[in-house]
């Protein structure tokens, strides 16, 4: 090898070379939370089951709102049986 030309190994990587790219955050991304994924699921599931009960006329157009209402009676129960049994736990 001559002093002038230059080696065929290449030249050592800098410190943001040898990091990997990652890849641009999600966080900003707006979607729904797992809490949301999993009320929708049972607002869903409450639907279908209460259309399959022998309806008045015109109850179809309501079943989604009641769905809804029935869902959120059952999350305020079990937020008060929570917190009953943590009060409980606690005196």
């Amino acid at each position: 090898m001559s002093k002038g030309k230059s080696c065929d190994q290449p030249a050592p990587l800098t410190q943001a070379a040898r990091e990997p790219k990652l890849p641009p955050s999600l966080n900003s991304v707006r979607g729904w939370s797992n809490s949301e994924v999993q009320e929708e699921d049972y607002r869903r599931r409450l639907e279908r089951m209460m259309l399959d009960l022998p309806l008045q006329l015109g109850a179809e157009l309501k079943i989604a709102d009641f769905a809804r209402d029935l869902y959120e009676m059952v999350l305020l129960a079990r937020y008060a049986t929570e917190t009953r049994s943590l009060s409980e736990k606690y005196v």
